[in-house]
């Protein structure tokens, strides 16, 4: 399911415009985003957490010409799946 099929299914779930379920979706998403970039974590019940973590700084190696690269410290978003979807995704009770 890709980002336009999810907005089509919340419209046609709960009797909303495509342009409605959208502005909702996009709403979500950016509440997210913004809560992440300022190193807070979402947890959203019964599905899971979102949370950024720091990668640290390393020195990779280019496979075709065995050069060495500095990577930078960076930071990246961590999922965890709450139990709920565990047991959903695997069908068990």
């Amino acid at each position: 399911m890709n980002r336009s099929d999810l907005i089509r299914a919340t419209a046609n779930a709960h009797g909303l415009t495509i342009a409605e379920a959208e502005k909702i979706l996009n709403s979500i998403l950016e509440m997210m985003m913004v809560s992440l970039a300022c190193g807070e974590p979402v947890l959203i019940s019964r599905f899971g957490k979102f949370e950024i973590r720091t990668k640290q700084a390393c020195v990779r190696r280019n496979p075709r010409s065995g050069a060495e690269i500095q990577v930078p410290e960076k930071n990246a978003v961590l999922f965890h799946s709450s139990d709920a979807l565990k047991k959903r995704i695997n069908k068990t009770p």
